[in-house]
């Protein structure tokens, strides 16, 4: 028994190192972006971008400007991608009404499947586009036109009453704010406007439930397994991995009310 154990271990051992070594040679040399400059590492594994948008806190962004100075306007970022800094390449890489495209599945892991964010083919994407273009038309920007002029009144009054007092403004809360309730007023009807900008005091909690979110994309992007980990555990579980989780639950409770 024990040496048929040792053997089976010893050959997965092997195999893998096999594996591990052609998928570095094939990435390194035979990948048709082997020919595009970049870090050694980050045509190996996609682990070196993790370590910038994970660990560091999404700082691959700022590791790819490097890469462009050191590199040129072409660099390869990890084994499947390259990143492109020349407008001239514009036309190319941005597909215009009479071109399909799909989206690279690897950026839309949202936890959202369904949505039209997260839909991957360019047919299937464009119906589901094409069911919100009435509600983001010309036309119905005009007919929102009063709610946005008295949201924006109650902005401006927020905005006088700390200038009378010298008190200090940060305008990211006011604004994202002031957008809550337009969206809201818009989504839900005068009814169910969330009415941030009727606080006496505007606070950062919608601010942090924003940024939050779009920050957690970054973990998620890189670890989609975690979107259906966390959506089994309870809330305060999740929050001790995750302390967005809390702004994104006060979001929700907030919209269900």
């Amino acid at each position: 028994m024990m040496p048929t154990f040792f053997q089976a271990v010893c050959s997965t051992c092997i195999a893998l190192a096999i594996y591990t070594a052609s998928l570095a040679i094939y990435r390194l040399f035979l990948s048709p972006l082997a020919k595009f400059p970049g870090p050694t590492l980050a045509a190996l594994t996609g682990w070196y971008e993790v370590f910038f948008d994970v660990l560091l806190g999404g700082q691959f962004m700022w590791e790819i400007e490097r890469l462009h100075g050191k590199y040129g306007p072409i660099v390869r970022i990890n084994p499947h991608e390259l990143h492109i800094k020349d407008p001239d390449y514009y036309n190319t890489l941005y597909a215009g009404p009479t071109r399909r495209r799909d989206k690279y599945l690897w950026f839309l892991s949202v936890g959202a499947p369904t949505s039209t964010f997260a839909t991957p083919e360019s047919d299937h994407h464009r119906l589901r586009r094409g069911m919100l273009s009435p509600f983001l038309s010309k036309q119905a920007v005009r007919d929102l036109e009063g709610v946005i002029k008295a949201k924006l009144d109650l902005l401006c009054e927020h905005m006088k009453k700390a200038m009378r007092s010298g008190e200090a403004v940060e305008l990211h809360a006011y604004f994202v704010s002031f957008a809550v309730d337009v969206v809201s007023t818009c989504a839900f009807g005068e009814s169910g406007c969330f009415e941030e900008l009727r606080r006496e005091r505007l606070d950062d909690r919608w601010k942090n439930v924003v940024t939050g979110a779009f920050g957690k994309l970054l973990l998620t992007r890189h670890f989609p397994w975690l979107v259906v980990v966390f959506r089994f555990l309870p809330v305060w579980a999740t929050a001790l991995l995750t302390p967005v989780v809390r702004h994104i639950d006060y979001m929700e409770k907030v919209s269900s009310v």
